[in-house]
């Protein structure tokens, strides 16, 4: 017989990864949009991380003040090929900057032998929920970004308004509406009170009006951000917001006749005497009103629990009232849709410099998300580690059970956050995903504040997010 033979050629395509950094001087830069506190720690990282690579310089400039401005800088950049080497970014900014073709793909990095994420800095030990949302780019999960300070929501309530009316922490927003009635007495006595105080010599007759309108601004409950009330009670209703179509990478709006969507819209109208939004008080943010005793249960980030830490009681040099912070309550008829908003940025890298630039600020991300620091920058900032690891060490778990009183807010949240680690989401990251979430923001808005038509709201928010394109 005949034998038959065939040549196979195999073709190893070299990494793009240097296998070693150069020892010749290198500079990169991280954009950022944080205040000076936080770039303080940055910089310690950076000082830290040069005395392991002496001829790495980290230059890390002000931050610009919010992340809208950071994202048209680099937007610009891109434009004008002046970018950074490394950007802090929500992850429909990473969405934008791909667009541009600008970001970096990590997982050669990620998996080089010499420089990648194994041993004691595994990918494994990243919180896997954060893995997720930073590979949600395209249909092959590549990774083009790594989390850094990452945050959830919390419910930050009144312990002293709770302990006074013998109410257990709520766990479902059924229980929020069930403690309604005590909670509105109790902050109607005090709004009463204060009124009283401040006009000591008024008759009752001029006294009444002023009484009434004090009492119409306490609402037992609220929640910060509409964006976030508007996408959470969807999900806990088994509703739909957004989702991502791969083939053509555009961002599909789905919130529109979505009967679920629609119920729990319905729900929040109906109870809209129980729970509110800042814009209730003509305020960003609820913390103000909370303080002020005006609401009692308040829903807000992780990261700025400390904003809703009441004024010092000077008879008593203690708080005026003490808080308590736990789980952002749930939809108590549908307990298997428990969601709760994960929120914060990521680390992108940058088509910026030469090969070993951007292997140096691969090693500087790297170090940033170690054990370490990924502790160290979780106590000092209220954001949340995002290495397991950073949870079970010894330092991290004296910080949660047994804070100082300077650490005591931030642990109060984390604990909190912890809680609820296991039904953290994210929403589909795409060009146009920032829109539509300020447009449903507004649509409930309209919805609980204004003239309550449901259906006119969403579609004028479908109508509003696909005029900005997708």
């Amino acid at each position: 017989g005949v034998r038959a033979t065939a040549t196979i050629v195999l073709t190893v395509r070299v990494s793009d990864v240097p296998l070693t950094l150069t020892t010749d001087p290198i500079t990169i830069t991280l954009w950022h949009a944080m205040g000076e506190a936080n770039q303080a720690l940055l910089q310690k990282y950076a000082d830290s991380f040069q005395l392991l690579y002496p001829n790495v310089t980290v230059v890390i400039p002000a931050g610009v003040g919010n992340y809208d401005t950071l994202k048209n800088n680099m937007i610009n950049a891109i434009t004008g090929d002046a970018m950074p080497n490394m950007v802090q970014s929500y992850p429909d900014h990473v969405a934008e900057y791909l667009n541009g073709n600008a970001v970096l793909n990590l997982n050669p990095y990620i998996n080089s032998a010499a420089w990648g994420l194994n041993g004691a800095d595994s990918i494994d030990d990243i919180i896997e929920s954060y893995l997720e949302e930073n590979s949600q780019y395209d249909a092959a999960g590549t990774y083009y970004s790594l989390p850094f300070n990452k945050s959830t929501e919390v419910m930050i309530y009144n312990k002293t308004a709770f302990d006074a009316l013998e109410l257990d922490e709520p766990v479902t927003w059924q229980d929020v509406i069930d403690a309604a009635p005590a909670l509105k007495e109790y902050g109607d006595a005090i709004a009463e009170a204060k009124v009283r105080a401040a006009n000591p010599e008024m008759i009752e007759e001029d006294l009444a009006p002023l009484i009434a309108a004090a009492k119409n601004l306490i609402i037992p409950a609220s929640y910060d951000s509409t964006g976030n009330a508007f996408i959470t009670f969807t999900r806990q209703f088994g509703g739909a917001y957004t989702s991502i179509n791969f083939s053509t990478f555009q961002g599909q709006y789905l919130w529109n006749a979505n009967a679920n969507t629609t119920a729990a819209m319905q729900f929040l109208k109906d109870n809209n005497d129980v729970i509110t939004l800042p814009e209730y008080w003509d305020q960003q943010y609820a913390s103000t009103p909370f303080v002020n005793q005006q609401t009692f249960v308040t829903i807000g980030s992780s990261a700025g629990v400390r904003y809703n830490v009441p004024a010092i009681d000077p008879t008593t040099s203690e708080p005026i009232f003490e808080i308590a912070v736990g789980p952002v309550p749930y939809n108590g008829l549908q307990p298997d849709n428990k969601a709760v908003i994960q929120q914060g940025t990521n680390i992108a890298l940058l088509k910026t410099g030469t090969a070993q630039d951007q292997l140096a600020s691969w090693l500087f991300l790297k170090h940033i998300i170690n054990t370490e620091n990924t502790t160290d920058w979780a106590m000092a900032t209220g954001y949340l580690p995002v290495r397991t690891s950073a949870y079970t060490s010894a330092t991290y778990q004296t910080f949660l059970n047994t804070p100082t009183a300077n650490q005591l807010y931030i642990s109060m949240a984390a604990n909190a956050a912890y809680k609820q680690s296991g039904y953290m989401f994210y929403d589909p990251a795409f060009i146009g995903s920032s829109r539509a979430r300020v447009q449903v923001g507004l649509a409930l808005e309209r919805i609980m504040l204004g003239d309550g038509d449901i259906a006119a709201a969403l579609q004028e928010a479908y109508t509003e997010a696909n005029l900005g394109g997708s």
